[in-house]
């Protein structure tokens, strides 16, 4: 009798570390599964160019996405950057055409929420033109205000007065403004609706 509990129980332990290892392997591969894929476009494929080379921390793959894909970038930083954030597992795309995609990431080391644009200036052979990733503030959502001319306008505007009130030498903050006026006048600022390529010099 005293055997049989023993078994019993034996079995039953083994039974319940069964059903454990299998649940934790089923939601192990669920998770796994859950990270966002990129999309079928020359910007998806660069975007996943740059995760892998970007999530392996190894300086060598980082320089040979740099060198094939965004010569202007910085093999050195990114891979500083890599360090810092542990990587990036991607949560969702945002916005998505063949040449510029909008998402978001979450930083697996620092677990920090970021938005980041990544759009290409040729798709044939891809290269990048823009790639900006930003940390979000906890518990930040994404509003998709669009620029008009009238938002753009006011944004110079402010931008001027800020320049001209606190901007340390004031003829420097002059020339800024004249630059920045000079560039509206050819209507190089027309056709930007989206305010973080508005923001980049």
């Amino acid at each position: 009798m005293l055997r049989q509990s023993l078994r019993s129980n034996r079995r039953r332990r083994a039974f319940v570390k069964t059903a454990f290892v299998l649940v934790a392997f089923a939601l192990g591969h669920f998770g796994a599964r859950a990270e966002v894929s990129v999309p079928d476009t020359p910007a998806g494929h660069t975007l996943q160019a740059f995760l892998d080379a970007f999530d392996s921390g190894d300086h060598d793959k980082i320089a040979a996405y740099v060198k094939q894909y965004d010569p202007e970038n910085n093999a050195d930083g990114l891979t500083s950057f890599s360090n810092q954030t542990g990587g990036f597992t991607l949560t969702s795309i945002e916005k998505s055409t063949p040449d510029k995609l909008t998402f978001l990431v979450h930083g697996r080391g620092d677990n920090i929420d970021a938005y980041g644009v990544l759009q290409l200036a040729s798709t044939t052979p891809p290269r990048v033109k823009r790639l900006s990733i930003r940390a979000l503030p906890l518990g930040a959502k994404l509003d998709d205000i669009q620029l008009d001319a009238t938002t753009r306008q006011k944004t110079i505007d402010a931008i001027s007065t800020k320049l001209t009130e606190y901007y340390v030498y004031p003829d420097v903050a002059a020339k800024m403004i004249e630059a920045v006026q000079e560039h509206q006048k050819k209507g190089d600022y027309n056709s930007i609706t989206d305010g973080n390529e508005f923001a980049v010099p």
